[in-house]
């Protein structure tokens, strides 16, 4: 199962923290320079995280995860563009913002298969975990036998599967919450005139609101979340009299902090099995 998360960590660190909007925009225009750039990082990612269970073996494992993801993304682009071009008259006459809900519908598409690919992956290379690296690292750094009794006591509080998901579900919602909120937001064509300082703040403290949010959340503290959406609201109130504001600010808000309580309940459920 700890292969399998740091699996999972090594592609969202990829995919939603490590990818920048140029390495995105590359890719979206097929540039080859965006998908080398993007496939190196999930390799790096994947290998750096998995190696500890073996080192050739999850070398192969680290390859075959990056190849596939390669495989997954450069075929998204064109398929996406012929979808949207063989509906393109149609549905801009009837529906003149569907493309926004196929472009979210995309992101879900991709990241399910995504994970199904990494499943197969895990599953197959699962039995073959050797965890001969760990005796490596002690031989070369003597320094890390005096971190073992720290180590082995942090195992016996808390289970290393739990703090594996626990990260997991932080980096999902603070940062790939981002993306997803962008396109919802997209959906309902919901937009305001800014420049780039503007959306980079925007983005940064959707980030802090989502973490602060999922951390009450799971603290039980209901009351804390009300305070900070309640303070967040005060100080953009002068704006909020700007309806074209006003809706962006309220379907933001809401769709942000829904994301990070209902991976906080994800989280809750999935902890319980573990403990």
């Amino acid at each position: 199962m700890d292969l399998l998360l740091l699996t999972l960590i090594a592609h969202v660190l990829s995919d939603f923290v490590l990818q920048s909007d140029i390495i995105a925009e590359n890719k979206r225009n097929q540039l080859k320079r965006g998908y080398y750039i993007h496939i190196g990082t999930v390799f790096l990612c994947t290998y750096l995280l998995t190696h500890f269970f073996g080192l050739i073996t999850f070398l192969l494992y680290s390859i075959l995860i990056a190849f596939l993801h390669l495989i997954i993304d450069f075929i998204k682009a064109p398929i996406s563009n012929c979808i949207k071009g063989v509906f393109k008259n149609k549905l801009s006459q009837e529906y003149p913002y569907a493309n926004n809900y196929l472009s979210l519908f995309g992101l879900i598409i991709d990241q399910a298969v995504h994970l199904i690919t990494i499943l197969y992956i895990w599953v197959i290379f699962n039995p073959l975990i050797t965890v001969n690296v760990l005796q490596i690292y002690k031989s070369i750094l003597p320094a890390t036998e005096m971190l073992e009794p720290l180590i082995l006591q942090i195992k016996d509080m808390l289970s290393i599967t739990v703090i594996l998901l626990t990260l997991l579900i932080y980096i999902v919602v603070t940062f790939g919450g981002a993306i997803l909120t962008r396109k919802v937001l997209e959906c309902f064509n919901v937009k305001l005139e800014k420049n780039n300082e503007q959306i980079k703040t925007g983005k940064y403290i959707g980030i802090l609101e989502r973490f602060i949010i999922l951390t009450l959340f799971l603290y039980g503290s209901l009351s804390s979340i009300a305070f900070v959406l309640t303070a967040k609201s005060i100080a953009r109130f002068k704006e909020l009299d700007n309806r074209e504001f006003a809706e962006y600010y309220l379907l933001g808000t809401f769709t942000s902090s829904s994301i990070a309580i209902l991976f906080g309940i994800l989280l809750v459920k999935l902890t319980q099995l573990f403990i």
